[in-house]
């Protein structure tokens, strides 16, 4: 059966309206961008990002254990979409939020299509603005090239509108049917949620088809699954369960009460909120469940069979995320929102289907935009005000690209020998080999197993001279040795001669307590080094791992106002380290501004 308002002809704009609003939410998201809003700091994106500029630089590993996940096929499409944006662009951090842009717009046209189909243009127009104008957690989270939950939403779209498709228009050409496979295969591929969406699509078929389904439609769509489950099939071949290991969690499961979980989760949502916001979370959740009310009356067959459809997906994924061993506690940083992404995306549609329906639904969307413009509004006041050319020049300029945790994530999964695995990883084509160095010796001898003699022989069997950027990144091997305690690590280098003891030092100084630090434990360290009359180098070890830091726990919620990250403003750095004293102020700001040239491209 056809949509409620089927597309008629028109103007140009009228008939490619949706290319508007994609454009309407590039614009939207890119004033973040150019604001310096806190949408950098996750940094996963880098390193996702690392393995496009492997597949990019030809690096010789083994494209199976190129993925920052084995069993995130969404992730390494990503990987694959930087590559070619860094190929197009540079290797800069602009290329990889143009991935994320790409990827936003790709979200709103599937949901457009969903809704117009089914509901009408009005419909279709309800959910774009809905979209554009989201809350402010699913703003920042549309702008991380992460090829997870926000992005899966893209396949959430399509399957279902595949399924509700082949269901009410009685298909009976092969096309649509293998189209379908081929969406939840890859779906699947790209996210394992898209499982639930694809249960969904299936009952839907079922109830659609019942007996009919069983032939040459259920064998176009199992075609069409296998193809698209490809890549799966292919990963599942070269590292067997690993694809399947999404962290050790359990997907059945959660060792913490329930009860206690979703406590502590509301109170970190509402807990120092104001009225206006508090409402907009209200609002957020009831609007879909009032949507459903519209479904009394003589609606069209086709937009029931949608409604039904989003709001039985919607449910099915709020029992499987509660009982499953992923539901989030207390949000201390908007990401962590991240894995509800589908069901407000689903929330959404049905919003835009009650539009359809009853013209007082346009209500709750007007609030509902309302209060995601404010967010808008907020997130680009409270970041970097300023020339938003000068701050473009910054993107365009500052590498998208992190190797340590990459390397990390990779090198456990390669089992050649040491000096095999050097060889294939120094083929990176980087034009700052310190970078790359620091990062190869965290990633390689960072367990701390073997002497540090036997270490450096070893890279120079590979043809290294000059180990400085090694031994810039020996911290981590310096903690297994001695525990978090920066005194003993200190003493422990003290008899190497000058050189090595400093590189070293500051070692120490640039992996600090832990690899990822924060701005306010960054400060901690300073004054601690101070107080333990540490020399220099490990301070400009500090200002490096400032660089790096990535944002302030001493926030209490994660939708209080967050900085411009510190390494895209160096003003903000400057200020942070303006509450130290000149003795660790001077060579953290040399630490800060060597990292800053270093990510800089030439």
């Amino acid at each position: 059966m056809a949509a409620t308002s089927p597309a008629r002809p028109g103007p140009w704009w009228r008939r490619r309206e949706v290319l508007l609003w994609a454009l309407g939410w590039c614009v939207l998201r890119s004033i973040l961008l150019l604001s310096f809003c806190d949408v950098f700091v996750y940094g996963e994106e880098f390193e996702k990002a690392a393995a496009g500029k492997a597949l990019l630089d030809g690096v010789p590993v083994p494209y199976h254990l190129l993925p920052y996940h084995p069993y995130e096929g969404g992730g390494f499409v990503v990987s694959v979409l930087d590559a070619l944006a860094f190929g197009v662009f540079g290797s800069c951090l602009l290329a990889l939020k143009l991935v994320a842009l790409a990827l936003g717009a790709a979200v709103l046209w599937a949901g457009w299509s969903l809704c117009e189909r089914f509901g009408g243009r009005a419909s279709a127009r309800a959910f774009a603005l809905l979209c554009l104008f989201a809350p402010e957690s699913v703003q920042a989270n549309s702008l991380l090239a992460l090829g997870i939950h926000y992005q899966a939403c893209l396949f959430v779209a399509l399957i279902l509108g595949l399924a509700l498709r082949a269901a009410l228009q009685r298909e009976a050409r092969q096309g649509p049917w293998i189209a379908l496979g081929l969406a939840a295969g890859f779906g699947f591929y790209f996210s394992y949620q898209c499982a639930l969406t694809i249960a969904v699509a299936g009952g839907v078929l079922l109830l659609a088809w019942k007996r009919e389904l069983f032939g040459v439609r259920l064998a176009w769509l199992a075609f069409g699954l296998i193809v698209g489950l490809t890549p799966l099939l292919w990963m599942a071949l070269h590292v067997g369960n690993e694809v399947f290991d999404i962290h050790g969690a359990s997907v059945v499961g959660s060792k913490a009460g329930k009860l206690d979980v979703l406590t502590k989760f509301a109170s970190s949502l509402f807990e120092g909120r104001s009225a206006w916001d508090s409402s907009a979370i209200v609002l957020l959740g009831l609007a879909p469940l009032v949507a459903l009310f519209t479904l009394r009356g003589n609606e069209s067959h086709a937009l029931r069979w949608a409604m039904l459809t989003v709001a039985a997906h919607a449910l099915v994924f709020l029992a499987a995320y509660l009982a499953s061993g992923f539901t989030v506690a207390k949000v201390f940083h908007y990401f962590y929102l991240h894995r509800l992404m589908p069901l407000w995306f689903l929330g959404i549609v049905l919003v835009a289907f009650g539009v359809a329906r009853a013209r007082w639904m346009w209500g709750p969307v007007a609030l509902l935009v309302l209060m995601g413009a404010s967010d808008t509004w907020r997130l680009a006041r409270d970041a970097t005000p300023g020339d938003w050319l000068a701050h473009a020049q910054v993107l365009a300029s500052q590498k998208g690209y992190r190797y340590s945790q990459y390397l990390q994530k990779i090198e456990p999964r390669m089992q050649d020998a040491r000096h095999v695995e050097l060889t294939q990883l120094l083929a990176f084509d980087e034009p700052e080999p310190e970078l790359l160095h620091e990062s190869l010796a965290i990633a390689l001898y960072g367990s701390g197993v073997g002497s540090f003699e036997d270490q450096c022989a070893e890279i120079r069997s590979v043809g290294i001279d000059d180990l400085r950027g090694f031994q810039l990144g020996m911290g981590l091997m310096l903690m297994r040795h001695k525990g978090r305690d920066f005194k003993e690590r200190v003493d422990l280098v003290s008899g190497f001669e000058p050189a090595t003891r400093d590189a070293l030092i500051e070692s120490i100084g640039r992996f600090g307590q832990w690899e990822l630090g924060t701005e306010d434990t960054v400060l901690r360290e300073a004054r601690l080094g101070l107080d333990l009359g540490f020399p220099e180098p490990f301070f400009r070890g500090l200002g490096r791992r400032l660089f790096s830091a990535i944002g302030d726990a001493r926030i209490p919620h994660y939708f209080e106002r967050r900085a411009s990250p510190v390494f895209l403003v160096p003003a903000r750095a400057q200020a942070l380290l303006g509450e130290l004293p000149d003795a660790a102020r001077l060579p953290m700001l040399a630490g800060y501004e060597h990292a800053h040239a270093l990510h800089t491209l030439p």
